[in-house]
């Protein structure tokens, strides 16, 4: 995979979405409390989609050691919101 202006390209499907993965990751630790309710749904949504992705590429193991570092709460049900009031 090349990073080409900042975006990798070429490579897997499943090397882009760890690396699409680790950005949000970084995103979420650096920039959530200045995020509204709806964007951090969002922000968790998008973690979880691309979780699942990985995951039915057999790439579980890697998809929560980049996740590690996320609160729990936040990862256990996407369509939850952390303030406790459903978004979906």
């Amino acid at each position: 995979m090349v990073k080409s202006a900042g975006v990798y390209v070429g490579g897997s499907f499943r090397e882009t979405r760890l690396e699409q993965l680790k950005r949000l990751v970084l995103i979420n630790r650096d920039y959530r409390e200045d995020l509204n309710e709806v964007g951090q749904w969002l922000l968790d949504r998008s973690m979880f989609t691309i979780y699942c992705d990985l995951h039915d590429l057999g790439d579980e193991q890697d998809a929560k050691n980049v996740l590690s570092g996320v609160p729990e709460e936040l990862t256990r049900n996407p369509g939850q919101s952390a303030y406790g009031g459903r978004l979906a």
